[in-house]
């Protein structure tokens, strides 16, 4: 299931040991994790734009998010991906690569800045640096403030939108789904989610320029 190696490490001619990654890039456990990395992606660009434009200060809506509940469990499994994806061997030109130097270095040169950056659990740090109160316990000061950091707070998830074609590349490789309706479907879901970008930015414009 997790395509690993025979042995944890080899032993070189001078004694010296390599470590070996316990998880291969083309196991079944590496395909389904990355389809449902692939899901949550999705479900994390889709609810951030509905969260950052309409559940705002200026709608009266000053508590937690609706969905932080299950955001919390989104970031651990991000988290978690980063940890995965540090464990798990390299694809190098078409060979499996199970020694750890190697998948690292494979892993920081291709993706790691992407898989930081998409890891850093905002929905924590909102949970805990957010007061969960009604708009009216709030002074004016304190609103405008705690609001302004949400809002970018909230905007950082955006950056697992770079991770966001690895749902398609699952299924091509589990799914054997053909190469022109993956084509399609990407040219679907960036027309779609360009239109869901937009109605969401421009209502956001829309309060923010709307006299209180």
């Amino acid at each position: 299931f997790f395509g690993s190696p025979d042995a944890t490490y080899v032993t070189e001619g001078n004694g010296s040991r390599k470590w070996l990654a316990p998880i291969s890039p083309s196991s079944s456990f590496t395909q389904v994790w990355n389809f449902a990395s692939g899901l949550l992606v999705l479900y994390t660009c889709a609810v951030t734009p509905l969260l950052i434009a309409f559940y705002s200060e200026k709608e009266g809506f000053c508590r937690h998010a609706p969905t932080l509940k299950f955001d919390l469990f989104v970031d651990v499994f991000f988290v978690l991906e980063v940890v995965l994806h540090g464990l798990t061997g390299a694809d190098v030109h078409g060979e499996i690569v199970h020694e750890l130097s190697t998948s690292l270095r494979v892993w920081a040169r291709q993706n790691l800045v992407v898989d930081v950056l998409a890891s850093v659990p905002m929905a924590w740090i909102e949970f805990f640096a957010v007061p969960d109160v009604s708009c009216d316990e709030l002074s004016g000061s304190s609103h405008r403030a705690v609001y302004r950091y949400l809002r970018v707070m909230r905007m950082i998830r955006l950056l697992r939108l770079f991770k966001v074609l690895k749902i398609f590349d699952v299924l091509r490789d589990l799914l054997r789904v053909r190469p022109a309706m993956i084509r399609l479907l990407k040219t679907g879901f960036i027309v779609f989610y360009g239109a869901h970008l937009g109605g969401c930015f421009f209502w956001l414009i829309k309060l923010d320029n709307t006299p209180p």
